[in-house]
C-alpha cells in the first residue's frame, strides 16, 4: 500500500481499480494510431525528407522516446491522473497547470 500512501499526500484518494491488461492497450492502440494512417502522409514524408523517410520516421522516434521517458519520470514523481495539467501545476506552480 506504499502507493496508496504516496497518492495520499497529494490529497487524493484512490477509488477506481487501476489496472490495464494487454488486450486493453492493443485494442487502445489500434483505436488511436491507426495502422494505415500512416501510407496518408508517406508521399509527404517522402519528399519533404528528400527520399528518406525511414530516417525521418527514427529521427521522430527518438523524440518520442525522449518524451516518453520525461512522463514515465514525472508519473514517479506526482503518480495523480491528469497528466500534463498534474505535472505542469506541480512541477513548475499551481497557475501553470490551469
Amino acid at each position: 500500500m506504499r502507493a496508496q500512501q504516496n497518492i495520499e499526500q497529494f490529497g487524493y484518494r484512490q477509488e477506481l481499480h487501476r489496472t490495464v491488461g494487454l488486450a486493453d492497450l492493443i485494442f487502445y492502440g489500434l483505436a488511436y494510431m491507426v495502422p494505415i494512417a500512416p501510407f496518408a502522409i508517406f508521399g509527404n514524408v517522402y519528399s519533404e525528407s528528400g527520399g528518406m523517410p525511414v530516417l525521418a520516421y527514427l529521427v521522430g522516434m527518438i523524440a518520442l522516446l525522449f518524451t516518453a521517458a520525461s512522463y514515465a519520470q514525472m508519473v514517479k514523481a506526482f503518480p495523480l491522473s491528469g497528466s500534463v495539467y498534474n505535472y505542469a501545476g506541480r512541477g513548475i506552480a499551481p497557475p501553470s497547470g490551469s
